[in-house]
């Protein structure tokens, strides 16, 4: 019986310490659901269950508010954006002997970088002058890019499959980053 005293004296203890000790071991699902506003933000974007699927990643969207969500995604676009840059230069490099694919890549390389100086200009905006307004139209220039770099990849006879995977992900992402945006203007 002192056993279970003890242990259950432990516990409490534990939990003062750390409230998710104790927690209900049902609430799990709780913890992982959507928040309402994520929900509520994600039906203004053509991509709910992208938008939804993609934001809910970051454990911070469950308390986030509006301008913590349209955060998230900034922030997504551009880390998506800077590793999408670094591969298609990698790909770049290792094609110097394939003229086509060669010139398909520098023109996706171009976009990619130009993108990702327009998305830093936009987080900039948002971040540090918070001003919505400047940073949907700096992300709106944005819009055209991964397009722009599948329009390029189709034109080769045996297109990248994962490069168009990726221009696909970020077009979804720029269109529920910018569409997030806008609900703050």
């Amino acid at each position: 019986m002192s056993f279970t005293i003890a242990m259950a004296l432990s516990l409490l203890f534990l939990s003062l310490l750390d409230p998710t000790i104790a927690r209900d071991p049902f609430s799990s699902k709780a913890a992982s659901e959507p928040s309402k506003i994520l929900k509520d933000a994600c039906n203004h974007t053509e991509y709910y269950d992208f938008c939804v699927n993609t934001i809910s990643l970051d454990p911070s969207s469950r308390t986030a508010d509006l301008v913590g969500l349209v955060g998230i995604a900034v922030k997504f676009s551009v880390d998506n954006t800077t590793s999408t840059s670094n591969y298609v230069q990698k790909l770049w490099r290792e094609s110097w002997n394939q003229t086509n694919l060669h010139m398909v890549l520098d023109s996706c390389n171009d976009d990619y970088i130009s993108a990702l100086g327009d998305l830093q200009n936009t987080a900039d905006e948002f971040y540090v002058h918070k001003d919505y307004t400047g940073a949907v139209e700096i992300m709106g220039k944005c819009m055209l890019m991964p397009m722009s770099c599948e329009d390029a990849n189709r034109s080769l006879h045996m297109s990248l499959s994962h490069l168009s995977d990726i221009n696909m992900y970020l077009d979804k992402l720029l269109h529920v980053g910018l569409a997030l945006l806008q609900l703050l203007t």
